[in-house]
């Protein structure tokens, strides 16, 4: 008979409900279209203490005397749909610091459509916020040490390539060595290579730590530049190079936003110089602008790749090219609040990115 009786209580749906929301690690609240509390669950109790069902939740957690100005729950009963925030900066009553929650606000209807209230569920995100916040710092200063790394770098290098100059020039090596001669040979090729190394990190690291430079820019002039530098190459490639841009002009940082159209022409340049009838389209529609070719297309093992700092397709002999310049592209269009993204296939590869500079609040 008792054993009947646990089990009834246990179907009983208000008692099972009951078990399932204070199991929760979550802060669970009902509230009404007055905004007085009808429901707290155990987590949200036990975090609020002296807070009861039947008091207004505006007065009680940030004493404010009316609704909170950036209430979700007030968004979710308005819109009647759910309404989230991923990151709510909470000022709660008799805490000094600062509560970061994520919270999640659904809307309570009767049959007829009517609002009767809302179910706030708040989780409190703040060991996540400060782990966020810890590893940003990380970052910065990773990144200063590679800026800071990358520029001292230089200094020897200029120095050995000094000291290889006087031995050309001096009579320190005898005629016809041929050993010294490819020793020297093999110095200035690594040196190079080193160099062309430093400017890569030096470039990224200014990416990541520099401001952007916002003004209006040109884009029609700024790509018709561009193709006019790069005519001798475009040439010796024998590709045409046609221009389709309906978005004339944009608010950017020039000097970066000229780096992604450089990158994306020498990448169809360079992996597309073996295609005969080669075409590159540099072309714009609205927010969204492109480089287009109709070369071998990128390998599908690469695909997933491709954005990823020091890979490439294929191994250049040359030493000039570290699988940099995708990453650079990348990193550009991140800072500028846009996406980058690539079709490709074996009739050629597409390159589209959009720019924004406006941050939007979460």
């Amino acid at each position: 008979m008792k054993r009947s009786k646990i089990r009834e209580e246990f179907y009983n749906p208000p008692v099972l409900l009951q078990m399932i929301l204070d199991g929760l690690e979550a802060g669970v609240m009902f509230i009404d279209t007055e905004y007085t509390i009808l429901y707290m669950n155990k987590e949200k109790k036990e975090n609020n203490p002296g807070i009861e069902p039947g008091m207004k939740c505006y007065k009680v957690f940030e004493e404010y005397g009316m609704r909170c100005p950036f209430c979700i729950a007030h968004a979710a009963m308005e819109k009647k749909i759910v309404q989230h925030n991923e990151e709510y900066v909470s000022i709660q009553k008799g805490v000094e610091t600062p509560v970061h929650l994520r919270i999640t606000a659904i809307p309570v209807c009767n049959e007829s459509g009517d609002v009767l209230g809302a179910i706030e569920i708040a989780y409190n995100i703040e060991n996540l916020y400060q782990t966020n916040v810890h590893l940003e710092r990380l970052n910065k200063e990773y990144e200063h040490v590679i800026y800071a790394l990358s520029h001292d770098l230089r200094a020897p290098l200029v120095s050995i390539e000094g000291f290889l100059a006087k031995l050309e020039r001096g009579q320190h090596i005898k005629e016809n060595d041929s050993i010294a001669e490819h020793c020297l040979h093999r110095i200035h090729v690594n040196v190079r290579m080193m160099n062309n190394l430093v400017k890569v990190l030096l470039d990224t690291s200014r990416i990541a730590t520099g401001n952007l430079e916002i003004q209006q820019v040109d884009i029609q002039y700024m790509v018709n530049n561009l193709i006019e530098q790069y005519t001798g190459k475009i040439i010796a490639t024998h590709a045409v190079v046609d221009v389709s841009l309906r978005t004339k002009s944009v608010r950017c940082d020039r000097i970066r936003v000229l780096q992604v159209f450089t990158n994306l022409l020498e990448n169809s340049l360079e992996h597309c110089k073996n295609t005969e009838n080669l075409r590159i389209e540099i072309g714009s529609k609205d927010n969204k602008f492109w480089v287009k070719d109709n070369g071998p297309g990128i390998p599908e093992n690469f695909k997933d790749k491709v954005f990823e700092a020091f890979t490439q397709a294929s191994v250049k002999s040359d030493h000039s090219h570290f699988g940099m310049g995708m990453n650079i592209v990348y990193k550009i269009i991140q800072k500028h609040g846009g996406k980058v993204w690539i079709e490709s296939g074996p009739e050629g590869t597409i390159v589209f990115f959009t720019l924004s500079t406006i941050k939007r609040r979460i």
